[in-house]
């Protein structure tokens, strides 16, 4: 189990990380965008084949 080698794997993620860390940190940014659509109330929507 990890929980018994936690200490061991702590080191050595540390050690495969670290030439990526800045000031000893690891950083990642993640953004993110949506759209919001609301249907206008009594706004029947309309499908294929409608005249």
């Amino acid at each position: 189990m990890l929980a018994e080698r936690a200490p061991e794997f702590d080191v050595d993620l540390r050690a495969e990380l670290s030439p990526y860390a800045i000031d000893g940190h690891q950083t990642e940014t993640v953004s993110f965008a949506y759209d919001l659509v609301r249907k206008p109330a009594g706004h029947r929507l309309r499908t294929v084949g409608d005249a």
